[in-house]
């Protein structure tokens, strides 16, 4: 199977995973939710590894599947449905980690994608994207705060409507907002 197809299909269910928590714990046990995601997870790392061996060692694809594969396991085992809510605030804590710990280890997280386009950045770059990354560092701060809140505090409709709806437009409004504020700096430094 084409390893785009299994990254496109499984960014779907990444996506649409407090949908798919909300139905299966709105007409299915946690047991039977957690069982799903379970199976999904697991092929989506066999079919990472048929179509690419060296990728199902790749942190980056492995880190993602064992948190998912650990948070809906535990759901399964204890048949609650809490390990299944708490997803969201453990993508926030890995990605405030992964951001921060590049902060102090450089080159940051936004410097390496930056030098994917802009080979050659220049010093002013490099503090720009540190920058950026000490804003998403904030970001995912408060978006798993929040994502910690309506996991503990707050009704499946609440976590839902956040975590599936709300988050992601706040994601949209970070990047738009980021591009919009590089073209300023870009110009203002007179880089084309």
């Amino acid at each position: 199977m084409n390893v785009r197809l299994v990254n496109l299909l499984y960014g779907v269910l990444v996506l649409a995973y407090p949908l798919v928590v909300y139905v299966g714990l709105k007409y299915f046990d946690a047991r039977s939710t957690a069982f799903g995601l379970l199976l999904l997870t697991v092929l989506r790392f066999l079919f990472l590894r048929a179509a690419d061996p060296k990728m199902g060692s790749r942190a980056f694809a492995v880190v993602p599947i064992a948190l998912t594969a650990g948070l809906v396991g535990l759901a399964f085992v204890f048949d609650a449905d809490a390990y299944l809510l708490f997803y969201p605030v453990a993508i926030n804590a890995v990605m405030l980690v992964l951001f921060a710990e590049s902060l102090a280890r450089p080159p940051t997280v936004i410097e390496r994608l930056a030098r994917i386009s802009e080979p050659d950045l220049p010093p002013s770059g490099v503090r720009y994207t540190r920058k950026v990354t000490m804003a998403w560092c904030g970001f995912f701060i408060l978006n798993g705060g929040v994502a910690l809140y309506t996991t503990t505090l707050s009704d499946l409709a609440v976590w839902t409507v956040y975590n599936g709806f709300v988050a992601y437009i706040l994601m949209a409004v970070m990047f738009g907002g980021e591009y919009l504020v590089r073209l300023y700096v870009r110009r203002g430094s007179g880089a084309s």
